[in-house]
C-alpha cells in the first residue's frame, strides 16, 4: 500500500489524490499526472500548493497531486461518463464522511 506525505496537511481540506483518481478511472498514474499538469497549464494555475509525494511499497518516493473537488471534477470532465461517475460518487463519500467526523476522544465516542 502506498502512503501520501507532504501533501495538504489540513484534515478539514477534502481532496483526492492523483493516485486515487488513477485507480477510479483505471488510468496509469503517470498519465493522470500528465493530464493534471496540462490542466494546470491551461488554467494558469501554479501547482506547488497541490504537489506532494507518496511512498510505494518499497519505500521509494514519487510525486503526486492532491486536488480539491473543483479541480478534480474539471480534470475528469474530459474522461468518459462511467469514469466521471466513479469520481463523483467518491466525492459524495468524502463529503458525507466530513459531515460525520470521527470522534477524537472517548467521551465524544460515547
Amino acid at each position: 500500500m502506498s502512503s501520501l506525505m507532504n501533501v495538504i496537511n489540513d484534515p478539514g481540506f477534502p481532496a483526492m489524490s492523483s493516485l486515487e483518481i488513477a485507480g477510479l478511472c483505471e488510468k496509469r498514474h503517470d498519465h493522470v499526472m500528465a493530464d493534471i499538469r496540462n490542466m494546470f497549464l491551461q488554467l494558469e494555475i501554479q501547482s506547488p500548493q497541490f504537489s506532494g509525494d507518496y511512498r510505494d511499497d518499497r519505500g521509494r518516493s514519487y510525486p503526486c497531486y492532491q486536488l480539491p473537488r473543483d479541480l478534480c471534477l474539471t480534470l475528469v470532465s474530459g474522461y468518459n461518463v462511467v469514469l466521471r461517475k466513479r469520481v463523483i460518487d467518491r466525492w459524495l463519500e468524502l463529503e458525507e464522511a466530513k459531515k460525520s467526523p470521527v470522534p477524537q476522544s472517548l467521551p465524544e465516542a460515547l
